[in-house]
């Protein structure tokens, strides 16, 4: 019940609930397919389960390509527990599923500059001319993600920072959620020594990725927030039972963590709230997801029904302008996101500059290049900060 009311009121799960994002449905369906993993090993049969977990595993892969880890971690574990038919099976299965998706991501770049795997081997694929990552820079970034993770990660995930603003607390903040990430960890490892879930190998698959990968973002803990604060609770209780003895009053530790507990609880309850209180504000949506609306929307009322459209999110602004939409990260058209001269080569009518945080250094390239050639961009629409821009194309 513990576990239950805290991923329910998570601040992290609440933000991102009023974002499209694939994280929330990645996380269903995720633990879909581990729930259906351990109940395929109550028996030796391919039951109803087993297959279940097929197709939740493969689903997941689909809604987001971090979903691939629970393949080496589903067959990991069958091995682990002697299921060697099943997990052969799975495999097999796992991958002709795939192998669509997998063979067109091949033969086709990704719009995002390219496959997951060229991001991986880049430095920084968000910007300009970084260069190819070497062992050294790959050492770097587990570090600085691993430190970035277990401090800011961590206290931006349970949204402390969201109600702590003063400087003086700030190092309080950072203190707190290290002691968070250490209990976690502790958690963890006791529950290896105990017994191993199947939550267990897909955290370390899941966490490596993400220690290597070229960014940190705090939504990407999102599909596993359930599992750390399990871990935590693990923690909690491993601290307890051990410390227990040090003390006359043998009931202080337990009633210290039950404390901090609660603790964790009342800050995630107000953070929510707040969050809740500015998503009901914005209409559920953050400010440059209604702002992006807001751009599509004129564009649907001033333009013609024949103007293509350049975007960040083409399917959300054909669906929306019912205009003929690319993104501006179609390597198809633009061969290079980052070199934008196929904006005036190409048969583009408009062009909209977001302001979503994640883009920020490709918007930066845009800006330069529309800057550089004024003579052939005209500013038709924008919108209150955070600004989003509808510029129109003159050839």
């Amino acid at each position: 019940s513990a576990i239950t009311l805290m991923v329910g009121i998570s601040p992290l799960i609440v933000k991102f609930s009023a974002t499209e994002l694939t994280e929330t449905i990645y996380l269903a369906v995720s633990i879909l397919a581990i729930y259906a993993v351990e109940k395929s090993t109550k028996t030796k049969k391919l039951d109803g389960y087993f297959l279940l977990a097929v197709l939740a595993a493969t689903a997941s892969y689909y809604i987001k390509s971090v979903g691939f880890v629970l393949l080496p971690a589903i067959v990991i574990y069958y091995a682990y527990k002697n299921e060697n038919k099943k997990a052969v099976i799975f495999g097999v299965l796992f991958f002709l599923f795939t192998a669509p998706w997998l063979l067109r991501s091949f033969y086709v770049d990704s719009p995002a500059n390219g496959t997951y795997l060229k991001q991986l081997a880049w430095k920084d694929f968000r910007v300009p001319g970084a260069g190819k990552a070497t062992l050294i820079d790959i050492v770097k970034r587990i570090i600085k993600n691993g430190y970035m993770y277990a401090t800011f990660g961590f206290g931006k995930a349970l949204a402390l920072k969201n109600i702590v603003t003063r400087p003086v607390l700030g190092h309080i903040y950072y203190s707190i959620f290290t002691l968070f990430s250490v209990v976690t960890f502790i958690g963890f490892i006791s529950k290896l020594r105990s017994k191993i879930w199947l939550s267990d190998v897909y955290m370390i698959l899941f966490f490596s990725m993400y220690l290597i990968w070229p960014t940190m973002h705090t939504r990407y803990m999102l599909p596993v927030m359930p599992f750390i604060l399990l871990y935590f609770l693990f923690g909690v209780r491993f601290l307890g039972q051990k410390t227990s003895s040090y003390f006359s009053n043998r009931r202080l530790p337990e009633r210290v963590m039950s404390l901090t507990i609660i603790m964790v609880v009342i800050v995630s309850l107000i953070a929510s709230t707040t969050l809740v209180s500015a998503n009901l504000r914005r209409g559920g949506l953050s400010k440059e997801t209604a702002h992006f609306y807001e751009a599509i929307d004129w564009i649907k009322k001033n333009t013609s029904k024949n103007s293509k459209v350049v975007s960040l999110k083409p399917e959300a602004t054909f669906i929306l302008s019912k205009r003929k939409t690319v993104s501006y990260l179609d390597r198809k058209y633009f061969k290079n996101s980052l070199n934008p001269g196929r904006l005036l080569s190409g048969s583009f009518d408009y062009v909209i500059l977001d302001s979503f945080k994640d883009t920020t250094e490709r918007i930066i390239v845009l800006n330069n290049y529309i800057r550089k050639h004024s003579d052939n961009f005209t500013l038709v629409y924008s919108t209150k900060q955070p600004v989003v821009k509808v510029y129109k194309i003159i050839k």
